[in-house]
């Protein structure tokens, strides 16, 4: 039903593998849309010298393709879900690491109990629009 989904969607009832699972699929997007120091989420228009540098493989990565379809496609209903997933999982401090949920709400302005709450619709959504690779 219509409700059950909306809070599946939330992450209400959400079985805990399954929320492991999905932060999991986040983590390795984090690690793929970071790598050669930009992320690929809506990264803007390059040159084909700096395409032959990055080398994008199409196909090469579709479990982190699929992810950020799935992310893309959260952005149209979330921006600021999808930007505080975009600084958690791809942002590296300079002291090296991941930003904390505190710095993340500093850069985006916001509070950090608004951006836990935007996390976790982040996981539900993409637990839903991936159900296959995050259940069991």
């Amino acid at each position: 039903s219509w409700l059950s989904q909306g809070f599946y969607f939330m992450g209400v009832g959400m079985n805990r593998d399954v929320r492991v699972n999905t932060k999991s699929l986040l983590y390795r997007w984090g690690q793929w849309a970071s790598r050669d120091g930009m992320s690929r989420l809506d990264y803007p228009p390059m040159s084909a010298e700096q395409m032959d540098h990055i080398k994008i493989h199409e196909g090469d990565f579709p479990t982190e393709q699929r992810v950020e379809e799935a992310l893309t496609e959260l952005g149209r209903f979330d921006d600021l879900a999808l930007q505080a997933t975009k600084l958690y999982y791809t942002e590296d401090k300079e002291t090296g690491g991941m930003l904390s949920w505190d710095e993340v709400a500093d850069r985006l302005k916001c509070g950090k109990k608004r951006i836990k709450a935007a996390h976790d619709f982040t996981i539900g959504f993409v637990a839903s629009a991936l159900r296959d690779l995050v259940s069991n």
